[in-house]
């Protein structure tokens, strides 16, 4: 038996987990095993449709299947004549027992099980009212398949306790329970992308999730019966199925008079209110013997705290039915007595602007107010609902185009892209032209699209008068700086920073980040002089991260709400210029600790948590950066900021690669997935993890060909080492397989930034990448002065994995020569380090280069190795390698007789009589080749 049709499909979104639990347990019922499933939940969300799916996807078993009605509960083996009908059997006899019956439907199912590679699934739903003859017959049936390839599922919506005794305890031995439970807000935004071509917004997908619970039922009517910008006005509360509405009319209209005015004045009121409120608003003489009624009527039910006595509906549905039942007139004067009799007052405002009826700046007016509070502290959402409001009060153009674009303003800093593109739409002729741009611009930006973006707003400065309109002209010309400075041309990004800058300050309830987009732009153009100076007006939070006040000169500061200071992550990145990485890293967690007072939804917070990690890494602090890390990819992609995705996930598979974290690989393919990725400043991010990440493989080859293919051409990079990390891990991994001419001239750009900028950290990356091109080209001398000069620069450097690569690095190369104690004691120097780090690729290639050395790792002085001189390990490893006496002699200059003799000498210390036994004892990792890099 099969069912087809779309709707189907939709309703299998978020199922995938049921039906693979499901396909297991046919496959452990084909072993021999009686298999039971009670798949459970709430009517509605779509237990039928998963058990038709799963049975659909059945070639090879035979299938029984039956439907329990609850208008048919009386009928004896109603369930049973279902059952025997999809195997063309007759029906039951008139008369029969629950034995007699059971034991046709043991007969059926054995016939069907003559082929041994036949299985049987029988499909009960609605278990719940399956009849009780039936119940009995059927656990008749199962006690006896115990042994058999039969699998029995069971959909039900009550309890197993409903059911007889029998089958109940079947179910108790037996059956294993599936849940199926609401979707999720995400995967109703994949319901929602099914159904209409028109995504909707995570706000919407939240509101439909608290609508209704992620009943499939009621999620799918809707998506199916409203457009999809309906589910992101600002209506309180959304529209319900109209099937259900008209069913609770029905349910209303046959209640007193009293009744329903108290059940509308409770809907006005919200989902859970004051049984005082509700009788005031609703002015009903006997609130009591009202609220009894609706009770009795399943719409409300009464809650009492230990201080007042409230009302709340069963289900948000209900709730939202009442209210969009309720004519518009009488809706407004329910909100307006409402207003003037509760006490809460930011939802007596609400319930003023839900009444207004007429325009009304007065009203518009202390909206707008509350709105930029609401900003102020980072609830965007709410904050452009509220201006919303306020533009739709205002009877004056320019107020309601001021209005409109700061709440589409507000929704892009929410990350609400969905919503502010249909917004933007329908307002299209409402803005002027220089509105128009600047929000499409911002729109462009924030989803990637850097060449739409600097079009849009390049159209909006050219229409703006700055001297008329200071306060968007800042905005455009702050939004054009960060467009240059994400596009790698950092000289472009500190003009406009200068001249958004000369404008002024930005009003109450912006997050503005002009600050820390110049500074860091100053920074990478070399300006340094004025860049600290902007550093320094910047207030740094002491103690409580929320109580710092503005700068000089207008400097941004924390406006009420604890915004995070305009500059602070600027200087965080002047710091690491400056190679004073912890004072760096105090700096973004100063602005991380404002920012998690917001909804992080601030590109200034994420950019900080996102610095943080990368400081964090760099200070050795691997536990922290990954946690930051991963936590701003989380949040980044909650909010929308998909433009910094590319370097969240950057970010997160640098430390997760140098521990050998098979998650960095993950991070690094959703990196290059997003359109953002072809930003020059994503690509940067991008190119330094794959670099990283390659590196920590050990395999030169495979580096080189994946950062060649992902390379981008044709990018004019700024003078800035920060900008070019890549490079010399790039021409590190070209000279360790003999393209060395190639390797210099990746690694030519760097080095002349690096000789700009003159800082040690960035010095010592160059030391190490020419050192390696050095040995590639023979030139060892100079390869080893090279390594000295790095070492030297490294010692007083606070980055203790830096300083490892290159302990590692001159340790390896000082070996090439032949075992040395210089050499040995540097790669047990960089051993330590990266054992303190986690670092497990880096020390599993320090234990192969100590080994050639003739020392012993921490990790290998056990099983008698320990006893072993530095040239009998040096013995011991190559033979158990596999090599002859012969081959050993010849590699360590020794002859085929002092070989023997340390292998006499071996064989003795570890109680061994064969290379066999040898080959075993020594550890794996010690008997390969040491890795290069």
């Amino acid at each position: 038996m099969r069912w087809e049709g779309a709707g189907m499909d939709l309703e299998l979104v978020g199922r995938a987990p049921h039906l693979q639990f499901l396909a297991e347990r046919v496959t452990q019922a084909r072993t021999g095993r009686l298999r039971l499933v009670v798949v459970h939940g709430d009517p509605g969300m779509g237990k039928t449709t998963l058990l038709r799916a799963f049975l659909n996807r059945l070639t090879d078993a035979h299938i029984l299947v039956a439907s329990a009605d609850r208008a048919e509960q009386d009928v004896p083996f109603g369930v049973v004549a279902q059952v025997m009908a999809a195997a063309d059997e007759p029906g039951v006899p008139p008369g029969e027992c629950a034995a007699e019956v059971g034991s046709s439907i043991l007969r059926l199912v054995r016939r069907l099980l003559v082929d041994e590679r036949n299985t049987v699934v029988l499909a009960l739903d609605d278990a719940q009212w399956i009849d009780v003859a039936s119940q009995q017959a059927l656990a008749f049936a199962l006690r006896r398949l115990r042994s058999a390839r039969v699998l029995c599922v069971l959909s039900m919506s009550g309890a197993p306790s409903e059911l007889t005794d029998g089958l109940r305890q079947l179910i108790t031995e037996l059956a294993g329970t599936l849940r199926v439970t609401g979707l999720d807000p995400d995967e109703l935004r994949e319901l929602a992308g099914r159904i209409s071509a028109v995504p909707i917004s995570s706000w919407a997908a939240q509101r439909l999730h608290e609508l209704t619970g992620g009943k499939v039922l009621h999620a799918r009517a809707l998506l199916e019966e409203l457009p999809p910008q309906a589910l992101d006005r600002a209506a309180d509360p959304l529209p319900v199925p109209a099937a259900f509405g008209q069913e609770v009319a029905a349910r209303l209209a046959a209640c007193p008079d009293e009744v329903r005015r108290l059940v509308d004045a409770a809907a006005v009121l919200g989902l859970t209110c004051r049984l005082a409120d509700a009788a005031v608003v609703a002015e009903v003489d006997d609130p009591v013997l009202a609220l009894e009624g609706a009770v009795a009527a399943a719409l409300l039910t009464e809650k009492t705290t230990a201080v007042d006595r409230l009302v709340a509906f069963t289900h948000p549905l209900l709730r939202s039915a009442v209210y969009h039942r309720i004519g518009p007139a009488q809706r407004s004067e329910l909100h307006l007595r409402a207003a003037l009799h509760i006490d809460n007052a930011r939802a007596r405002l609400w319930h003023r602007i839900l009444a207004a009826v007429v325009p009304d700046e007065g009203l518009a007016m202390e909206v707008e107010s509350a709105a930029r509070r609401l900003a102020e502290s980072g609830r965007w959402r709410p904050a452009a609902d509220h201006l919303l409001a306020a533009a739709r009060l205002s009877p004056y153009r320019v107020a309601r185009e001021q209005r409109f674009t700061d709440a589409l303003d507000f929704l892009l800093w929410g990350g609400d892209f969905t919503q502010a593109s249909s917004l933007l739409t329908e307002l299209s002729d409402v803005l002027d032209e220089t509105r128009d741009g600047y929000l499409r611009g911002r729109l462009a930006m924030l989803r990637g699209s850097l060449p739409a973006a600097t079009a849009y707003l390049g159209r909006a400065w050219r229409t703006v008068d700055p001297q008329e309109r200071p306060t968007l002209a800042r905005a455009i010309a702050e939004k054009l700086a960060l467009c240059h400075y994400l596009a790698a041309d950092v000289a472009a990004a500190a003009r406009w920073g200068r001249h958004a800058l000369s404008l002024g300050c930005a009003p109450p309830g912006d997050p503005t980040h002009l600050r820390d987009i110049l500074i860091t732009s100053l920074s990478d153009v070399g300006e340094y002089e004025e860049a600290a100076r902007l550093a320094a007006e910047v207030p740094a939070p002491d103690g409580d991260p929320f109580a710092a006040t503005s700068g000089p000169d207008g400097a941004g500061g924390e406006g009420p709400g604890g915004f995070l200071p305009d500059g602070l992550v600027g200087r965080g990145v002047l710091r690491l210029a400056d190679d004073d990485v912890p004072a760096a890293r105090d700096a973004f967690v100063q602005a991380m600790a404002v920012s998690n007072g917001q909804e992080w939804t601030v590109p200034s917070g994420l950019f900080a948590l996102v610095q943080l990690a990368d400081t964090e890494y760099l200070l050795g602090r691997w536990d922290d950066a990954v946690s930051h890390a991963e936590s701003a990819v989380s949040l980044a992609a909650a909010v929308g900021q998909s433009w910094l995705l590319p370097a969240c996930h950057a970010a997160a598979a640098i430390p997760l690669s140098a521990r050998g974290r098979p998650g960095a690989r993950g991070h690094i393919e959703d990196a290059v997935r997003l359109a953002s990725s072809a930003v020059p400043h994503a690509e940067t991010a991008i190119m330094r993890a794959l670099a990283w990440t390659t590196h920590a493989d050990g395999d030169a080859e495979a580096a080189v060909a994946a950062l060649e293919r992902y390379r981008p051409v044709d990018r004019t990079e700024p003078a800035e080492p920060r900008w070019m990390r890549w490079r010399p891990l790039h021409a590190e991994a070209l000279a360790q397989v003999g393209r060395s001419l190639e390797a210099a001239a990746i690694l030519r750009p760097f080095e002349r930034a690096v000789r700009l900028r003159a800082r040690r950290s960035d010095q010592v990356t160059l030391l190490r990448a020419r050192a390696a091109i050095e040995v590639a080209s023979g030139h060892d001398e100079r390869a080893g002065r090279t390594y000295r000069a790095g070492l030297r620069l490294a010692a007083h450097l606070p980055l203790p994995f830096e300083r490892a690569l290159i302990e590692y690095a001159g340790g390896a190369f000082l070996a090439r020569g032949g075992p040395s104690g210089a050499a040995a004691d540097l790669l047990e120097t960089a051993r330590s380090r990266f054992a303190e780090l986690g670092a497990e690729p880096y020390i599993v290639r320090c234990d192969k280069q100590l080994a050639s050395c003739g020392r012993l790792s921490p990790r290998h002085r056990d099983g008698g190795l320990d006893a072993l001189t530095p040239q009998e390990i040096r013995v011991a490893r190559l033979v158990a390698a596999g090599q002859s006496n012969a081959g050993v002699a010849r590699e360590l200059v020794l002859s085929v007789k002092t070989i023997e003799y340390h292998l006499g000498n071996i064989y003795a210390k570890l109680g061994l009589r064969s290379r066999r036994e040898l080959a075993t004892v020594m550890p794996t990792d010690l008997t390969a080749p040491p890795a290069g890099g």
